[in-house]
């Protein structure tokens, strides 16, 4: 597999309009079939070869390759003018609006431009409710676009199809985000939210990873100096899937679920350095706490958070005089 993009992938799309989009479940048409992604492979495996053509020859050859052999994008059915490694035509990669309104400023959850006016509240305020209470040990979460439509079926297409060169184009998405944050290090050490060995052989990848050397290659773009590094944090337990559980068992799901290489009693080997957490899905916020405690009791300085979703709670946060959730059912003390 060539390491290189194709310049023919789209360029991150502007920022939305200011008001907070309302997640909706993708068309029927957007969960491919396995046969589908099947035959694109058969299809795409001898054009994008780079033994089989030269490089300068490759616009020609995968242009001969969909006239001969059409193919249609895996989304939407669009038939594909030209063959590469990723079976999803450009007016998808720009159906990828980036996230925007008026969101907390350590986790990105939307707070809602109408629950309150911002006029009267200092920048500090602007955190919802469990940053509030329970700060989480990183010092900043943010993600590209809501967890919804095109972006959802393009995270399914690299977790559970195996989908793999989807992790560059998303990734030079959350490398654009990440550049734009104020106060961001100008030099991190990229770590991806592990998986546990048993899941990591059985899938045989892991996609936190992928987006991870994603982020650190197209990073550098923007003047960032992105290393990666997998052996830092490991997952000493198995876990069940996030997907489905309330969000309390969440919390109880991944709590010391993750340990840093080489920390001991009075050990603090990422004493400190500056990390950047990568993960693909950022959804009631328990993977990424319990991953960053495990960071910051090793000692980092600074943790920031980054991924390519984010699933909102909420469309519109509750007044704060509003009647508290009970605190055992909303928010997690991570001790």
């Amino acid at each position: 597999m060539r390491d290189d993009f194709r310049s023919d992938l789209p360029s991150p799309p502007g920022r939305a309009p200011s008001s907070v989009q309302t997640m909706a479940p993708p068309p029927a048409h957007t969960a491919p079939t396995r046969l589908t992604l099947s035959s694109w492979r058969a299809v795409a495996r001898f054009p994008r070869s780079p033994h089989t053509f030269p490089r300068t020859f490759f616009s020609i050859a995968h242009s001969l390759a969909a006239a001969l052999l059409p193919a249609a994008c895996v989304l939407c059915e669009t038939p594909l003018a030209t063959l590469g490694r990723v079976p999803v035509c450009a007016s998808c990669w720009h159906s990828l609006p980036a996230q925007s309104g008026t969101l907390c400023l350590q986790c990105g959850e939307a707070l809602g431009a109408h629950a309150f006016s911002t006029s009267d509240r200092a920048p500090g305020d602007w955190l919802c409710r469990p940053c509030r209470v329970s700060p989480p040990a990183f010092d900043r979460a943010v993600a590209h676009g809501l967890y919804g439509g095109t972006l959802r079926s393009l995270l399914h297409l690299l977790k559970y199809e195996h989908m793999e060169p989807v992790a560059q184009p998303l990734g030079r998405l959350m490398a654009a985000q990440l550049a734009v944050l104020p106060g961001l290090p100008k030099r991190l050490t990229v770590v991806p939210v592990p998986l546990f060995r048993a899941k990591r052989r059985e899938r045989g990848f892991n996609q936190a990873e992928l987006l991870a050397r994603a982020v650190a290659r197209f990073g550098h773009a923007h003047g960032l100096a992105l290393s990666v590094d997998t052996a830092i944090l490991r997952r000493v337990r198995a876990t069940v899937s996030q997907s489905g559980l309330t969000p309390r068992r969440r919390r109880k799901n991944v709590q010391a679920a993750f340990a840093v290489a080489g920390a001991a009693t009075g050990v603090k080997p990422l004493h400190g350095k500056c990390i950047l957490l990568v993960d693909d899905i950022y959804t009631t916020g328990a993977t990424a706490r319990a991953a960053a405690l495990a960071l910051r009791r090793a000692g980092a300085a600074e943790i920031w958070v980054t991924t390519a979703a984010r699933a909102q709670r909420h469309e519109l946060a509750e007044p704060v005089a509003a009647t508290p959730t009970p605190m055992e059912d909303d928010v997690a003390f991570w001790t």
